[in-house]
């Protein structure tokens, strides 16, 4: 319930990415690819980047924070590998020939992990605006 009402704007963000994506109001989505592609391109690299902790914490206090913090990042992780793996084995049980589907995933992954986010974003505007589909 409570995962759920934390998420609701991160839903909310993504249908609206989808029907930027989809091209519902074609000058929506043009002027947010605009935008986008400015943006990416404008920005400068970042060479230092400085955090602060909370001044109300002490040295305990922040180093217990950051453990529940790793400790909830490996249980996301776990969960997300579980369910990684009851995917593939449906797949690979419903249909046998899925290893060419494994292998196709396999390979969107790997280009989603090594190519910044950046570019794939922008190359999924970019072939909407040549007017083509893959």
């Amino acid at each position: 319930m409570y995962l759920q009402e934390l998420f609701y704007p991160v839903t909310e963000v993504g249908k609206w990415l989808l029907s930027m994506a989809y091209w519902e109001d074609s000058l929506k989505s043009f002027v947010f690819c605009l935008v986008f592609t400015y943006i990416i391109f404008s920005e400068g690299s970042v060479d230092e980047l400085k955090v602060e902790a909370p001044p109300a914490m002490n040295k305990v206090e922040q180093l217990l924070a950051v453990q529940n913090a790793i400790s909830q990042a490996e249980e996301f992780i776990q969960d997300g590998n579980i369910v990684l793996l009851k995917f593939r084995a449906l797949l690979l049980s419903i249909f046998p020939q899925a290893s060419e589907i494994a292998v196709a995933l396999l390979a969107v992954s790997l280009f989603v992990a090594f190519v910044p986010s950046k570019y794939i974003i922008l190359f999924s505007f970019w072939r909407h605006l040549r007017g083509t589909r893959l």
